[in-house]
């Protein structure tokens, strides 16, 4: 199911990206840590992989804590 997962969460630093899994696990939203696709050139080297339709809410949960992070979009064919 390639467009399941097709945005990814990036973040500066791991500890970010823990605290992000945090809220996510929180707020019952599905989601998959993975490494950086290596086409992608950004934070500590994993990311979080979330469902299109999660991904407002997701990111309004990480405005709200201040955590910084930056949203890619997979391409799908």
């Amino acid at each position: 199911m390639v467009g399941e997962f097709s945005v990814l969460l990036t973040f500066p630093a791991l500890s970010l990206l823990l605290q992000a899994e945090r809220l996510v696990v929180e707020a019952g939203v599905r989601y998959r840590i993975q490494p950086i696709p290596s086409h992608l050139k950004a934070g500590c080297g994993m990311c979080m992989a979330l469902w299109p339709g999660d991904a407002e809410r997701v990111t309004i949960l990480l405005q709200g804590e201040d955590i910084a992070h930056s949203l890619q979009s997979l391409q799908t064919e």
